[in-house]
């Protein structure tokens, strides 16, 4: 929107659970870190906003 805010996609869903969510510190292989900023870059991501989504989808494909 023209105000700033998200209206829907995964920016809205981020901004959604960025509001109800909570901070946590996790040790991550320096491989899988570096793998995943390039593939962040590749989607015009944040790292940690790519890494949020993909553990998203992989528990939503496990229930």
């Amino acid at each position: 929107m023209a105000d700033g805010t998200a209206e829907r996609g995964l920016a809205h869903r981020l901004v959604q659970e960025a509001r109800a969510s909570k901070n946590i510190t996790i040790r991550i292989a320096e491989k899988d870190l570096e793998l995943a900023r390039s593939q962040a870059g590749k989607k015009g991501l944040p790292y940690q906003t790519y890494i949020k989504s993909v553990l998203h989808q992989a528990l939503m494909n496990e229930r």
